[in-house]
């Protein structure tokens, strides 16, 4: 009994050690995936800015074309917001109308 015991013990120091090592190989793989995703990152940051370099002769070209793309982001904004107001507008007559009943 004791024998057996003492092989639990030690299986049980094994599995806590490899336990340790796993956690530690773990935290490892995840600090290279985030600095992974950091480098991916930094690559595509990389090609936008050749991207535009290659699409654009000057930089007035380019901030033309940015304030456009700005301009544009701006005008669907506020369709969106007017969309939204008119749907806060529609909702509040049916919730009047269903109160009325």
């Amino acid at each position: 009994l004791n024998n057996v015991q003492c092989q639990i013990e030690n299986v049980n120091k094994d599995l806590k050690l490899e336990q340790t090592k796993h956690t530690e190989a773990f935290e490892k793989m995840n600090a290279i995936n985030r600095e992974l995703d950091r480098a991916k990152g930094e690559k595509t940051i990389l090609y936008e800015k050749a991207g535009r370099a290659e699409r654009f002769q000057s930089k007035s070209q380019r901030d033309k074309w940015l304030k456009k793309q700005i301009k544009d982001a701006n005008d669907q904004i506020v369709a969106y917001n007017e969309q939204i107001d008119r749907s806060k507008h529609h909702l509040g007559q049916i919730e009047s109308s269903i109160a009325a009943r």
